[in-house]
């Protein structure tokens, strides 16, 4: 993925194809794939784009202890758990916010 590391890379699983999958894929050959089907993106789209990698921050956090069970026995990346409820939250606030268009 954009962004990784060789080491990321290195030890990220890999996955083995099966030999059907792998005949597929040779069948595909190596020709421009079929894109008609995308819509393009139009000039009004690209005005409100919004673009950008936000770097993460290693920060002390304290919480609840039943909210921390909670994240940890139902999410198991719960600390991305944590900045996606915190990410959907911010989001609505910014949303609510905005001045309304007519």
């Amino acid at each position: 993925m954009k962004g990784d590391t060789m080491s990321d890379l290195e030890t990220r699983k890999q996955v083995q194809l099966t030999e059907d999958q792998v005949a597929q894929l040779q069948a595909l050959g190596d020709g421009e794939p079929d894109t008609s089907d995308i819509p393009e993106i139009t000039d009004a789209q690209w005005r409100h784009a919004v673009l950008f990698r936000v770097r993460k921050e290693a920060i002390s956090l304290r919480l609840d202890g039943d909210i921390l069970h909670w994240l940890r026995s139902n999410h198991e990346h719960y600390q991305s758990e944590i900045n996606q409820i915190l990410r959907e939250r911010m989001q609505a606030d910014l949303a609510a916010s905005r001045p309304k268009r007519d």
